[in-house]
Order: C-alpha cells, then sequence, then structure tokens
C-alpha cells in the first residue's frame, strides 16, 4: 500500500512541475502573456512603451497604436516599429473584422503589412489601452511578434 501511495505523489508532482512552465508563456488562444516581443525587419524586439490615439477613419472610430522599444508618452516623436489598428473597442479582432498590423523599419523608411494578425483590444480607459497582438510578416523569421502591451491612451492631437 505504501508503494502505490508513494508512486501517486511521485506522479503527481511530475505533472504539476511539468505543466506549470507552458501556461506561463501561453494562454489557451495562442497569445503569449509576456510584453509584446519577436523580431522587426530581422532585429529583436521587446516593447517597452507605446500611445494609442482615436481617429475617425472612413466614419468608424478607431484606435491607431504605437509600439516602440522604449518608453513613450503622448506626443513624442519616437522610432515605432510597430503600428496596429483596431476599431475603439474592446473585443477580438482580425484582419476580417477591422485589425491591421503594419512593420517599420525608420532606418530604411520601409514597412510591411501583417498576416494572420489577431489583436485583442483587453481594456481601454481614460489614461491606457491593454491588449494582446500575434502577427507575422511575409517571411517570419524577418517580422513576427506575440505577447501583451499596455500603452498611454492619448487624444486626438
Amino acid at each position: 500500500m505504501k508503494k502505490i501511495m508513494l508512486s501517486a505523489v511521485v506522479a503527481a508532482s511530475f505533472l504539476i512541475s511539468c505543466s506549470s512552465d507552458d501556461a506561463e508563456k501561453t494562454t489557451t488562444n495562442g497569445f503569449s502573456n509576456n510584453p509584446v516581443s519577436g523580431v522587426v525587419y530581422s532585429q529583436s524586439f521587446t516593447t517597452g512603451g507605446g500611445t494609442a490615439n482615436p481617429v475617425t477613419s472612413n466614419g468608424e472610430d478607431v484606435l491607431y497604436i504605437h509600439l516602440s522599444r522604449t518608453a513613450m508618452t503622448c506626443g513624442a516623436d519616437t522610432d515605432t516599429p510597430i503600428w496596429i489598428i483596431v476599431p475603439a473597442e474592446v473585443g477580438s479582432y482580425t484582419s476580417e473584422t477591422g485589425a491591421s498590423v503594419q512593420f517599420s523599419d525608420d532606418a530604411t523608411e520601409s514597412f510591411e503589412g501583417g498576416f494572420g494578425e489577431r489583436v485583442e483590444i483587453t481594456s481601454i480607459t481614460e489614461n491606457t489601452v491593454k491588449g494582446r497582438v500575434i502577427s507575422e510578416g511575409f517571411d517570419k523569421a524577418e517580422n513576427s511578434i506575440n505577447g501583451t502591451f499596455e500603452v498611454n491612451f492619448c487624444g486626438i492631437d
């Protein structure tokens, strides 16, 4: 009986230790729980900040979200290698439902649209916009991001 009980305890502890690592990295729908990171024009990217501006485009209220490697304040003129456009409300979006992701390289003045983008806006307050994003470029090794973000919500410039 002791052997059976000991085996059960060892098996249970093994299962617990194996599963916790994966749960910290990714949610069930594929979004990383870590800040947005990946590669942008083959350069390592981790978001350090960003801004969200409300804009009316083609009669619809949208958010222009800019993600940067460094902290950003409203009105700052900072390198923003990731641009996200989504409807200005909490929800989940794809290219078919209004999401657009652009990868930008200021050094060469190049940009490329994302593919397979999924953007989830989880919260919009008077001061911040929180969400998650997954997107790839033509070449996944050159442009690919996944993760969470919290950016400053700025009024209309």
